[in-house]
């Protein structure tokens, strides 16, 4: 068996924007033969994906700068600068970055594939034509279903019954 290099210059490499983030693609299906898909997500503050599953890749997360708050199958967890989460296949989750700052994680899919979606939502967003129906059907196609809002939203709408219930509480 032989084995391939796939060096990568600062300059050649392809920048996306999904959802928000900013994805730096280090190796694709092309430059693993299918076995991966490797990229650096940079991520504003409370950005992150909506909820979601995938049926055929698990993805790998190493936190490189900043603070983020993953839900894995229900389960939350904080990792910072230096820590790992995984997401299996057939899991549910989403993560959010906590700082004030950008994050950076560098994630790993196996096998490769979620580039895809990622390049098909990009050219959406650039041509002016992205909307949740068109977002749902690019990653339908790799067999990833988004099941929920990002994180961001679940936490605005929890701090919003938070405070409606302090304020009925008060009132009565």
């Amino acid at each position: 068996m032989t084995t391939a290099s796939f060096p990568q210059k600062a300059h050649s490499i392809e920048i996306l924007d999904v959802v928000g983030e900013e994805i730096r693609v280090l190796a694709d299906s092309s430059s693993t033969r299918g076995q991966c898909f490797i990229f650096e997500d940079i991520s504003p503050p409370s950005g992150g994906p909506p909820l979601h599953t995938h049926t055929r890749d698990d993805e790998f997360f190493y936190i490189l700068e900043g603070s983020v708050k993953f839900v894995i199958d229900g389960v939350e967890s904080i990792a910072r600068a230096g820590e790992f989460r995984h997401a299996p296949r057939g899991s549910i989750h989403a993560f959010m970055n906590m700082g004030p700052g950008k994050s950076r994680m560098l994630i790993t899919c196996t096998p490769a594939g979620l580039e895809t979606a990622f390049r098909e939502v990009d050219a959406l967003n650039r041509a002016g034509k992205m909307t949740p129906e068109t977002l749902t059907a690019a990653f339908k196609k790799i067999e990833l279903d988004i099941v929920g809002p990002p994180l961001s939203a679940m936490e605005r709408f929890h701090q919003g019954n938070e405070q409606t219930s302090t304020i009925t509480s008060q009132v009565f």
